[in-house]
């Protein structure tokens, strides 16, 4: 289903508008501006420590967490849940490109993925939903002062 968007102060139909997280829009408006087009981004976010993420694996011996509990055994696969550990901030780039520096903290992935995991946990015990959220937004600044520095293409 595609979905249409109406200006809230117009109410006229907005075309070709892409959806983008709040915390990284500014980044990605500036880094496509600039020429580095992106195809796909996440600015991280804080899930509720009470969430799951449901894997199948074909055998307990490709499980390797030690935070998930088995649902079930069916057709020879095992259904496992295991809590959300950590968050991705990243940018897929349209193209792969070279950049001489990246933003401090995050790693380049491939050759068109620049990402930065943060933790939910910290020796063993769960961080507070704002300090996860603290580490996200400087994450995020760090991020948007890196595009800005970056020359256009």
């Amino acid at each position: 289903m595609n979905h249409k968007y109406i200006n809230s102060e117009t109410f006229e139909i907005m075309n070709n508008i892409i959806e983008v997280d709040e915390a990284i829009a500014e980044t990605i408006s500036i880094l496509n501006k600039k020429g580095y087009y992106t195809k796909y981004c996440c600015s991280g976010h804080v899930k509720d420590p009470r969430l799951y993420e449901l894997y199948k694996e074909k055998s307990l011996e490709d499980f390797k967490g030690d935070l998930g509990y088995i649902i079930s055994n069916k057709n020879g696969e095992y259904d496992i849940l295991i809590p959300y550990t950590y968050t991705h901030i990243y940018i897929k780039f349209k193209e792969n490109i070279n950049f001489n520096i990246l933003p401090e903290g995050f790693k380049l992935n491939g050759k068109n993925l620049i990402e930065m995991k943060i933790d939910y946990y910290s020796n063993g015990k769960r961080k507070s939903s704002n300090d996860i959220d603290k580490e996200l937004k400087i994450a995020n600044k760090v991020l948007l002062n890196w595009a800005l520095s970056l020359p256009k293409l």
